[in-house]
């Protein structure tokens, strides 16, 4: 049985976790949002790993060694995302209020939450970097995103970008945050 896909919500900050220990993930974890953290089996000193809920959902969490950035990287089955969105109430929507709380306590100079589940989600999450350093809004509007913040730097960038269909532009903290329902499967 192959495992389950994962979804990934990456917050892209600015240098300043390193060396990645587990105190410091289990800090911005706690910013995030994240709640009832425990350490999995395979965490190692050198990758360490939290486990927990956000926004409704089980996850994992990951602090990202990345080129330019420290990656906050919460990954999440594909299919319970699918099944609680189908469950929660009309308006109501607990990964959407997560994802803007985290931006706000976080500043990110970026974040996203995918919408497609990649098969190695690390993987995506650095191969954005080079955008999001670059301040390339356009491009990272157009990936399809469910979720994606930019800081207050690139948000007139993004306000300038034709949105998808039925996607809407949110003040979060000092940034704008774009959300496309539609992209989540709602």
């Amino acid at each position: 049985m192959s495992e389950p896909r994962r979804l990934v919500a990456a917050f892209y900050l600015p240098v300043g976790v390193r060396p990645v220990s587990a105190a410091a993930l289990r800090r911005l974890a706690r910013r995030a949002t994240v709640k009832e953290l425990e350490e999995p089996p395979w965490d190692t000193p050198e990758q360490p790993a939290l486990l927990g809920s956000w926004g409704g959902l089980d996850c994992e969490v990951h602090l990202l060694d990345l080129d330019y950035f420290d990656g906050l990287v919460l990954t999440f089955r594909e299919d319970e995302l699918r099944t609680a969105r189908t469950m929660a109430r009309p308006g109501a929507d607990p990964l959407v209020d997560a994802f803007g709380n985290a931006c706000g306590s976080l500043d990110p100079v970026s974040a996203y939450l995918t919408a497609y589940a990649w098969p190695d989600p690390f993987w995506y999450v650095r191969s954005q970097q080079e955008r999001v350093l670059d301040g390339h809004v356009a491009q990272l509007a157009r990936e399809n995103l469910g979720l994606l913040y930019v800081s207050a730097t690139d948000a007139p960038d993004l306000a300038a970008v034709e949105s998808p269909a039925g996607c809407n532009l949110l003040a979060v903290g000092d940034g704008v945050l774009l959300l496309c329902p539609q992209a989540l499967g709602r």
